[in-house]
This record gives C-alpha cells, sequence and structure tokens, in this order.
C-alpha cells in the first residue's frame, strides 16, 4: 500500500522531468551563429509582463477600504451620543462588558427586572 502510494506521489514529478528535457531544444546541436542570435534576442527584449500597476490598483483600493470603515466610525461615534442621551432620559440601564459581544439592556418595573 505504501509503495504505490510513494509510486503514486513521485510519478508526476518524474513525468514533468522527463516531458522538460524533451521539450528543450539540445544546444550542442545548434550551430554556434544560431546560439549567439538567440542569445542576441533574449537580452534585448523586455519583459512580457509586469506586476507593478496591479499592486497600485490594490493598494488604492486598500485605501478606499480604510478610509470608508473611518468614515463609518466616525458615524457610530455620533450615534453612541443620541444613545447615551437616550439611556439618561429613560428608565433603561446599559450593560456592555469589554470583550463579549453580548449587550444586556435591562429595565425596572415595579418590582421585576
Amino acid at each position: 500500500m505504501m509503495s504505490l502510494r510513494a509510486f503514486a506521489r513521485s510519478a508526476p514529478r518524474s513525468v514533468s522531468r522527463v516531458a522538460a528535457q524533451s521539450a528543450r531544444p539540445q544546444l550542442r546541436l545548434l550551430p554556434k551563429a544560431q546560439l549567439q542570435s538567440a542569445w542576441r534576442s533574449q537580452a534585448g527584449r523586455a519583459a512580457a509582463f509586469s506586476t507593478s500597476t496591479q499592486r497600485r490598483d490594490v493598494s488604492d483600493e486598500l485605501v478606499a477600504k480604510l478610509q470608508s470603515e473611518i468614515q463609518l466610525e466616525d458615524e457610530d461615534a455620533g450615534e453612541m451620543d443620541s444613545l447615551k442621551e437616550f439611556l439618561a432620559n429613560s428608565p433603561f440601564e446599559l450593560k456592555d462588558t469589554p470583550g463579549q459581544e453580548e449587550v444586556t439592556l435591562t429595565r425596572k418595573y415595579n418590582d421585576e427586572v
């Protein structure tokens, strides 16, 4: 069982090596003039792709998202003032424990809580 598993895991690696070797041109078979022209054409050529613009797009998106989050936090601060005003003028009491997601709003009515 283990040998079959080891064979199955190593087979893709060995096949890719064989395929890469067979697809690679044999440099020894080419004349020197063709080798030199191939090297010159590759050296003078620019890169076919660039990732710098994509990084810039991602950073622009990140900046926009962070600015919108900051704006939402600033708006929430205004809501906190109205919440404090409501709690000061109502019979309700707010219990908010730091580090927990649960918030309790209680009110005493006659002898009940």
